[in-house]
């Protein structure tokens, strides 16, 4: 068989991987209250990355993962105006 031909299934293979581990993650200040609030909190140490599209409950943990997509705000709800500090920069 084809190298080439290996290498590139190879390499779709591995990136289709890390598509299947990628979760959604919404910034949310206001924690199982449904909505996001306003942006405000440090990214990196405010435990407010949360799974729920809606805002409310939800996992919520203070860091992402390389893989993770990260919203502020969603079709649904929006997140206010404000300043999310990045930490470790």
């Amino acid at each position: 068989m084809n190298k080439r031909f290996i290498l590139f299934y190879s390499v779709l293979i591995l990136i289709s991987f890390k598509s299947i581990y990628a979760v959604n993650r919404y910034w949310d200040t206001n924690g199982a209250t449904a909505g996001f609030s306003t942006a405000s909190g440090t990214w990196g140490s405010s435990n407010f990355f949360n799974t729920s599209e809606i805002g409310g409950p939800g996992t919520f943990r203070n860091w992402t993962a390389s893989t993770d997509n990260v919203f502020f705000g969603s079709a649904t709800n929006s997140l206010g105006a404000g300043t999310v500090t990045v930490s470790g920069t």
